[in-house]
């Protein structure tokens, strides 16, 4: 039925098996991140519980992840210059268990934090700059969780709306002799 036109269309009517091929994976999908979000958070509460440390997931770790020191001589100059891992804390760590303590639940959160192709218009744009501002300051607030939990939520949401149409359209098929 690839070709079969509405009476009252002139446009070809998709199948339905491809609008429930296109509404599957959008349900899965959306399921699935939607119970990341969640999951990330209770994890992310759960290093706090361990460590007594908040470490703050925003969004914009999924395009630039934070740089956590590796080697005994990154982590060495952190100590010296009681530099911390996330730059928007206001206060300067001095104390060397402190400081530790803020790289592993950092280093413990990020293994779970896709990393995404980096996008140089986030970094340096060069056009569209008041856009730019406004993409920036949600990925800066908006955490990891939430961005996956409503992410989740919108696919999910579009393909119960795709199968609600299914549902309630009448079949145009020929019915068979």
């Amino acid at each position: 039925m690839t070709g079969a036109t509405d009476p009252d269309q002139k446009q070809p009517l998709r199948p339905r098996w491809a609008w429930r091929f296109m509404s599957v994976p959008l349900i899965l999908g959306g399921f699935l991140f939607l119970l990341y979000g969640p999951g990330l958070f209770v994890y992310q509460v759960t290093v706090w519980l361990q460590d007594g440390r908040w470490i703050k997931l925003p969004a914009i770790y999924l395009y630039e992840p934070p740089h956590v020191p590796e080697t005994a001589k990154e982590i060495a100059f952190y100590l010296q210059n009681g530099l911390l891992v996330q730059p928007d804390m206001k206060v300067k760590l001095t104390d060397r268990t402190e400081i530790l303590a803020e790289i592993n639940a950092l280093r413990k959160l990020q293994r779970f934090v896709p990393s995404l192709p980096p996008q140089p218009w986030l970094s340096e744009p060069r056009s569209w700059r008041g856009l730019h501002k406004i993409v920036r300051y949600i990925l800066d607030d908006l955490s990891v969780p939430v961005f996956f939990f409503c992410c989740g939520l919108a696919l999910l949401l579009g393909g119960l709306g795709i199968e609600n149409e299914l549902e309630s359209a009448p079949d145009k098929r020929p019915k068979g002799p």
